[in-house]
């Protein structure tokens, strides 16, 4: 069972200026250099840590732990209440209303004995949730684990770019697949700290 962590900002769910080419991640991650601005956003702070999610016994198990913001509340998604995207499964949602931001942070498991086309998982759940054919892909860290990060774009309830992130973690008992996106730009930004936060602090559970 693969996992994937993903953040959507969805309503009430920038522009994508100076962003490479799409293209596949490299075999291995490297130590990039900090990119500023889209499409990674590597300059943004990662928010102060809170709850830790994942563990074993808690709310929402999954193959890794990370931490998310003060205030946001973690919900276990089963049965019909689950959505799938690919050989992504939705798993749990930590909603940041609480802490007065509009959005999730998203968690999938993803069913490696489905076919992904040749794709790894995150270009396997871009192509099938936002068919983005210029999103950008790299290989990164998250924490200490290999992953690649997605840089994909939406259209708002207006018709303006909407960016979004995910990020796919491989771990010993699962990967993870992390995406912040938003109903509009401006939601997308007030995530990015909890979406760094995130993404900075998975480890194995």
């Amino acid at each position: 069972m693969v996992a994937a962590l993903a953040l959507t900002v969805t309503a009430g769910c920038a522009e994508s200026g100076n962003e490479t080419p799409a293209s596949s991640p490299s075999a291995r991650p490297t130590a990039s250099p900090i990119v500023a601005g889209p499409p990674w956003y590597d300059e943004v702070a990662p928010a102060g840590a809170g709850t830790t999610v994942g563990a074993k016994g808690s709310e929402c198990e999954l193959p890794v732990t990370f931490s998310v913001p003060v205030g946001l509340k973690v919900t276990k998604i089963s049965g019909r209440a689950q959505l799938v995207v690919g050989r992504s499964t939705l798993r749990c949602e930590i909603d940041a209303k609480p802490a007065g931001l509009v959005g999730f942070l998203r968690v999938w498991t993803i069913d490696e004995s489905l076919p992904s086309g040749g794709k790894n998982d995150a270009e396997n759940f871009v192509t099938e949730y936002a068919k983005d054919p210029a999103a950008n892909y790299r290989r990164v860290k998250a924490g200490p684990l290999d992953s690649t990060e997605a840089s994909y774009v939406e259209a708002d309830l207006d018709g303006k770019p909407n960016p979004h992130l995910a990020i796919a973690v491989s771990a010993v008992e699962g990967d993870t697949l992390l995406t912040i996106g938003g109903m509009d730009a401006d939601e997308f930004q007030s995530l990015l700290p909890g979406y760094q936060l995130a993404k900075q602090s998975i480890k194995p559970a």
